[in-house]
């Protein structure tokens, strides 16, 4: 909450990426944070020419940062537009890349279905280290891809390249923290998305509820909660996160807690989520490299009331496949 910097910049608007140059440079340096070689030459030029294309970026950003299944779509229209006025925006890539690949590990089939989520996702990845070999995210988002496909050695690689890039990147290191996270590496995730939460204490929802499941899986259940409590506040209408919190609650003997936001969570989502079952949440997770990690979190939302099965489903055994 203490004020580290502050300037004021009155400049014409054919000026706006030579302030966006001069402020980057002076936010890190009141950060403390030393820019590699390849940041400071990134800082030192505009992601575009096109200001048209660079408004287009910036609306995607915002819709895709809602994580609302209709922001995220309009976030996918908003980048292709960007991405057809300037064919050599590598950021604009880069983010949307970002963005199906967690519309794809989150199972979002109506906005995007797998198959050509993934494929998106690479293709447009690729095109942003074509244009830019020097960006963070394409390794973070090819670390990410690779730990939900169970390439966790892969994946770890890719995150620590991601991170050696870009260091002041806290997108970068929060990806880190999802890879180590995932691979069973809890220390390693926790030192992540602390300097992630660090470099940027407005983490985007998404990268704070990776904060919160690392913290919640390393017993950390107080910080859980808080990083949890603040995701809700902050995508109030987005019911995903209730169910991640209902599990920090469970484990924090919150349960009447616990118990509320799995209510709130499924009316927040209404069917549109797999994660508003236990075997939903079991196949959406199912990259954890130690088992033992899903069951802590799936045995948590049984005691808060999230049901096996979605609709209201009952099975009978009689109709159960046996391969």
């Amino acid at each position: 909450g203490d004020n580290l910097w502050a300037n004021r910049f009155d400049r014409g608007m054919a000026g706006v990426f030579a302030v966006q140059d001069e402020m980057s440079g002076e936010i890190a340096k009141a950060l403390g944070i030393q820019a590699s070689a390849a940041e400071s030459e990134r800082m030192a030029r505009p992601p575009t020419n096109n200001l048209e294309a660079y408004d287009y970026y910036l609306q995607a950003e915002t819709a895709s940062r809602s994580v609302l299944q209709a922001g995220l779509r309009q976030a996918l229209t908003l980048y292709d537009k960007a991405e057809g006025l300037d064919s050599t925006f590598a950021e604009a890539f880069a983010a949307d890349a970002r963005t199906t690949v967690y519309i794809w590990r989150e199972a979002f089939n109506d906005i995007i279905q797998s198959a050509p989520a993934r494929k998106r996702a690479y293709e447009k990845a690729s095109r942003a280290l074509e244009l830019d070999p020097d960006l963070s995210s394409p390794y973070a988002i090819l670390g990410i891809m690779q730990v939900v496909n169970r390439r966790y050695e892969d994946a770890i690689a890719s995150a620590k390249k991601a991170v050696s890039i870009g260091p002041g990147d806290a997108e970068a290191q929060a990806a880190l923290g999802y890879v180590q996270l995932y691979a069973g590496n809890h220390a390693d995730a926790a030192t992540a998305v602390e300097t992630a939460l660090r470099l940027d204490p407005d983490l985007s929802a998404i990268n704070r509820e990776t904060a919160g499941l690392v913290f919640l899986l390393q017993g950390n259940v107080e910080k859980a909660i808080e990083i949890l409590e603040h995701t809700r506040d902050d995508a109030s209408t987005v019911g995903n996160f209730r169910f991640t919190l209902a599990a920090a609650y469970v484990r924090g003997g919150r349960l009447p807690d616990a118990k509320a936001a799995i209510a709130d969570g499924l009316r927040l989502v209404a069917g549109s989520s797999y994660v508003d079952s236990l075997a939903g949440w079991e196949m959406t997770h199912a990259h954890f490299r130690n088992p033992q990690d899903l069951a802590i979190l799936v045995n948590a939302l049984r005691q808060a009331g999230l049901p096996q099965w979605r609709f209201g489903f009952t099975p009978d055994e009689r109709d159960r496949l046996k391969g």
